[in-house]
């Protein structure tokens, strides 16, 4: 289950974040020659911008696919998520009540969307990139935490396992009696 949950948002999350590094590919591309201002934060022209975050978004996509380190995978979602959100607070915070709004337009006009439509969209892939990375590492620590303890019907052993371990049948690690891990309500002394 848990190896199961966190692959599939981590292919998902993967699959988004090469969406973004090829929209944000397209856009710079069909805006190449176009004066592009600076953004207020960094002082970078938009443009140089667009090609960093396709660039990180490639690198992440390529993560979240090929890696094998779930908390690796798990982080990096969280930390794209979290840092999208933090600069649209700076930028909100900075006096630019708009937000990305004013720096969206060669994204919005690529693909022939609305400026309100393009943020709306990249608010929705982030957002989802955040609560459903936590939602995940939540799940993990939820299920790291459900541990099982029966007693072995031939020695009386204490024997500890994950409830995913159920059905499992294995040698009794005290007496070395074959048994079947079961639920403590199912189990006999």
């Amino acid at each position: 289950m848990q190896r199961n949950t966190v692959h599939i948002f981590s292919a998902f999350a993967g699959g988004l974040s090469l969406a973004l590094a090829a929209a944000f590919l397209i856009a710079n591309i069909s805006s190449l020659g176009l004066s592009q201002p600076p953004e207020p934060i960094l002082k970078i022209p938009v443009g140089k911008i667009l090609w960093i975050a396709a660039g990180v978004f490639l690198g992440a996509a390529c993560i979240c696919i090929m890696a094998k380190a779930s908390w690796l995978k798990l982080s990096l979602v969280f930390w794209l998520g979290l840092n999208f959100f933090a600069y649209e607070y700076a930028l909100r915070f900075s006096g630019i009540d708009h937000g990305l709004k004013g720096y969206l337009g060669s994204l919005s006009s690529a693909f022939g969307v609305s400026v309100n439509t393009t943020n709306l969209i990249l608010n929705a892939t982030f957002l989802f990139m955040l609560l459903g990375s936590i939602g995940v590492f939540f799940n993990l620590w939820l299920e790291s935490r459900q541990i099982v303890k029966i007693a072995c019907p031939q020695c009386d052993g204490h024997i500890a396992f994950h409830r995913r371990e159920i059905g499992r049948y294995l040698p009794c690690p005290h007496c070395k009696h074959n048994i079947t891990l079961q639920r403590p309500a199912q189990s006999t002394a």
